[in-house]
């Protein structure tokens, strides 16, 4: 089944439950310029229908959340992981002092669907009557079954992946007319294997509070350095100013029949030199892929180490 479900996401049109995810909205006449300073990319650049990744950073430079930001007419979205939603909604709102700017959970308001694989573009295209985004982060109002919603383009598999997004009542109405449409049902777990190869960390697996940007390895989608000041950004630019992070987010791979269901760590030469954050079996390799981080000085592709699950290597290809 998963190995169905693979070629479905990959090369067909995929439809998973994303209703579990963190959405909030920030409307005002200052939300731009307040959610610019308190991210780690360029917002007040965005215009409406366009859309980047971002990390948010506490005042010690580490991570609190790797999100995706679209920009509306009237509102700038955060999109993220479950259960992230009172966290961010805190850490912005303790910041507001006189800016016209409101920030709302919509969790409980809105749900999404995820939409992957090669087909999907032209499925989305046949369903909506409406242009598809090209590029990341763009995104499109559109009609599904009738329901007004916001299909956002995303680089988070290596197939064309959007998210679909619109009000919780409608949920099952867009993934009925998507269904109608030719996109079959893959599970989580099916789209955890694609989101590992296509390299994409999560926030509360492969990226945490422990984390400072620049470990992660999104210095190219999520960090724009000629930016001015936002919190956290003194961190960030000593970072850059060194050249080097001690950690680095990379593929790894697995010589084991089963994937870990909990961090792994491994060992060079009886020292802890990295960890695998997320991991998935595959066929085609015949081994467990996964993401994690390498000591920098140990993060070469085919470098091996030991774990008490079996042999680690870096990168994919053996």
């Amino acid at each position: 089944m998963q190995e169905e479900e693979h070629q479905t996401l990959t090369q067909g049109a995929g439809l998973v439950d994303f209703s579990h995810r963190t959405h909030l909205e920030l409307q005002g006449a200052d939300r731009t310029v307040f959610l610019h300073n308190f991210c780690t990319n360029e917002i007040k650049l965005l215009q409406q229908g366009e859309g980047c990744e971002a990390f948010l950073l506490n005042p010690q430079g580490k991570v609190i959340g790797l999100v995706a930001i679209f920009c509306g007419p009237e509102s700038l979205w955060i999109e993220t992981v479950a259960g992230q939603g009172p966290t961010l909604h805190g850490h912005l709102d303790r910041y507001i002092i006189r800016e016209d700017v409101e920030v709302h959970d919509r969790t409980a308001e809105r749900r999404e669907w995820l939409l992957a694989g090669a087909n999907a573009p032209e499925l989305l295209a046949a369903v909506t009557a409406a242009p598809v985004p090209e590029t990341g982060h763009a995104h499109q109002d559109a009609l599904i079954a009738g329901v007004p919603v916001s299909v956002r383009r995303v680089k988070w598999t290596p197939a064309p992946t959007f998210l679909v997004a619109m009000p919780a009542d409608d949920f099952t109405a867009v993934g009925d007319g998507l269904r109608a449409a030719g996109a079959r049902d893959c599970s989580l777990a099916s789209y955890d294997r694609i989101r590992i190869e296509a390299g994409m960390p999560e926030f509360g697996r492969d990226v945490t509070v422990a984390n400072l940007p620049q470990e992660v390895d999104r210095d190219d989608t999520a960090i724009n350095f000629r930016k001015g000041c936002y919190l956290g950004q003194e961190t960030v630019a000593r970072i850059d100013a060194l050249g080097h992070v001690n950690w680095r987010f990379t593929p790894l791979l697995l010589q084991a029949d089963t994937a870990p269901t909990e961090l792994l760590e491994f060992t060079l030469d009886g020292k802890v030199v990295g960890r695998m954050t997320s991991a998935a079996w595959s066929p085609e390799r015949n081994s467990v892929i996964g993401l994690g981080y390498v000591r920098t000085a140990q993060a070469k592709p085919g470098a091996k180490f030991d774990s008490p699950a079996g042999p680690i290597q870096v990168g994919f290809d053996v």
